[in-house]
C-alpha cells in the first residue's frame, strides 16, 4: 500500500489492531498447514526416532511402547504447533484488550463533548471511592458511554446533595453603607434608624 501525500496522515493508533490481526490470521494459516501435514510428519518423525529398544518393547510391553510413542507424538505435536498456539492466545487476548481499550476511548471522547464540567478520569476515580461495590457490578455490564452516564448521574446526585441550600433573597433591613461613621464607637451598626 503506497502512501497517498494528500491523504490525511494517521497518527500512531495505540488501539489499532490491524499489524495483530494480520499476524494472527498468518499463524492460524500456518497451524492449519501444520496440523495436516502432522499425520505425515509425525509418522516420519516416529519411525526415525524409533530406537532398538523401543522395537524390543514393542513385543515385550505392547502398552507401554504406545505409551512412549503417544508421548513422543505429543511432543513433536508441542515442538511443531505448542508455541504458535500460544501466540495465537496472546495475540487474541491482545487484540481483545485494545478493541474494549478503544470503546473506552471513544466514550471518554463522546462523554467530554456533551459533559465539559467533569473528565472520565475524575468518574472513575469517584466511582471506585464513592460507589458501593453492588452499584459497581451493574454499571460494569453497561456498555462505556451509558457506563459513564450512569456514574454521572450518581456524580450529579451526590453532588447537589452536598451544595448548601441558601435563600433566593437576603431578609433584613437596607443599610445604608456611606451614612455609617467609622470613627464612630456605637457598634450596634443594624439598629440604626
Amino acid at each position: 500500500m503506497e502512501n497517498n501525500p494528500s491523504s490525511p496522515q494517521l497518527e500512531d493508533n495505540p488501539y489499532d489492531t490491524t499489524s495483530d490481526e494480520q499476524e494472527l490470521s498468518g499463524l492460524e494459516n500456518e497451524i492449519s498447514q501444520l496440523e495436516q501435514a502432522l499425520e505425515q510428519n509425525g509418522s516420519t518423525y516416529l519411525a526415525e526416532s524409533l530406537t532398538d529398544e523401543d522395537k524390543e518393547m514393542f513385543f515385550d510391553n505392547p502398552q507401554a511402547f504406545f505409551q512412549t510413542m503417544m508421548q513422543r507424538i505429543n511432543g513433536f505435536y508441542q515442538e511443531q504447533i505448542g508455541s504458535k498456539r500460544e501466540r495465537v492466545t496472546q495475540l487474541q487476548e491482545g487484540i481483545a484488550q485494545k478493541k474494549s481499550n478503544a470503546q473506552f476511548y471513544q466514550a471518554e471522547k463522546d462523554f467530554a463533548q456533551t459533559h465539559s464540567d467533569v473528565s472520565a478520569d475524575e468518574l472513575m476515580a469517584y466511582a471506585q471511592e464513592s460507589l458501593p461495590p453492588k452499584v459497581l457490578r451493574e454499571i460494569g455490564k453497561l456498555q462505556p458511554l451509558e457506563a459513564l452516564n450512569a456514574i454521572y448521574e450518581h456524580y450529579m446526585l451526590e453532588n447537589k446533595a452536598q451544595e448548601p441550600e441558601l435563600p433566593k433573597q437576603a431578609s433584613g433591613s437596607e443599610i445604608d453603607a456611606n451614612s455609617i461613621d467609622a470613627n464612630s464607637n456605637d457598634t450596634d451598626y443594624f439598629n440604626r434608624a
